[in-house]
């Protein structure tokens, strides 16, 4: 099949895992047995807990970003101290493009990217979240929108190799919730990754797991990437073989080879927030000021906050 420049290029320096890697045997195992013997002597504080919320401590990438910024963050949103999510215009057209790039790679019959979109919207509209922003919209707000839908499928069908006519050897997977419960259920950790890619070979690792962004990179791209290889080691059993955050307006990605420490990095970090989860309420936590001081609802009272108490919004 006769592929760009630049199909190639991620074809070669991104998708390509040879025959794979070995595995250690056990190693999922190895990794849930530490995070189960590292959580253990927190679980008394979590289960008696009368200000977290009832039911299992959920931690996705977002909590555990939160922490590595500032604990105060990371209580608040426990207690649900923060406003509920409200969709923007940024995070509504990011929706919108991931949704027409998992029709794009999911669909057996070939539709133009506008198409796309407006399949996208249509079925959005059922979201809870997406739907009611969607119908507050006028006409020319939701066209804007789908163009710029339309123009991330063109940006993602530019970059890789046709999916649709690659299937067998691609083995593609959109938008999939990955799950780990630990502790007899007291705390589930989440994720879903936007894009899997490469068929399995027998217990070797070749999967290739990416994330689709529109905007610029971050420095909590790679650890949300680490804990999706983590999740998806649990899931099969097996971790994949690379994991990258792909930037769709530039056709550039950060990559990283996943590794036994990748992994047991990823293991650490959940450990560390079931901690600071059980700290909850006792002494002060550890602030850390930062941008993130604009969006914590605790700002205006915060003695470490780095918000200006004369500007609100304002850095100082």
């Amino acid at each position: 099949m006769e592929l760009s420049a630049i199909q190639r290029r991620t074809v070669s320096s991104l998708l390509d895992t040879g025959s794979g890697r070995p595995v250690s045997s056990g190693l999922a195992g190895l990794l849930r047995d530490r995070i189960e013997e590292g959580i253990r002597p927190f679980l008394p504080a979590l289960r008696g807990s009368a200000r977290l919320p009832p039911g299992p401590l959920r931690l996705a990438k977002e909590r555990l970003n939160e922490l590595a910024r500032c604990e105060g963050l990371f209580h608040a949103d426990l207690l649900g101290e923060r406003a509920p999510f409200v969709h923007s215009d940024a995070s509504a057209a990011g929706t919108l493009a991931h949704k027409s790039i998992e029709l794009d790679v999911a669909t057996a019959d070939p539709a133009e990217p506008p198409a796309l979109a407006e399949l996208a919207a249509a079925r959005l509209e059922r979201d809870r979240q997406f739907g009611p922003y969607w119908q507050s919209l006028d006409p020319g707000s939701r066209a804007d929108l789908r163009a710029r839908a339309a123009r991330s499928v063109e940006q993602f069908r530019t970059s890789f190799p046709p999916i649709r006519a690659l299937r067998r050897r691609l083995a593609p997977v959109s938008e999939q919730w990955l799950e780990a419960r630990f502790g007899g259920g007291a705390l589930r950790v989440v994720g879903k990754v936007d894009l899997l890619l490469n068929a399995a070979r027998g217990g070797r690792s070749t999967r290739v797991l990416i994330d689709l962004k529109r905007g610029r990179p971050w420095a909590e791209h790679a650890e949300d990437m680490r804990l999706y290889a983590l999740l998806h080691t649990f899931r099969c059993g097996i971790p994949p073989y690379r994991v990258a955050t792909f930037f769709l307006s530039s056709g550039e990605w950060q990559p990283e080879d996943v590794t036994e420490e990748t992994l047991h990095h990823a293991a650490q970090r959940v450990i560390e927030g079931v901690a600071a989860a059980a700290r909850l309420g006792e002494g002060t936590p550890q602030l850390r000021p930062g941008r993130h001081c604009v969006r914590c609802p605790r700002s205006d009272t915060c003695p470490a906050s780095a918000v200006q108490p004369d500007l609100p919004g304002r850095l100082g």
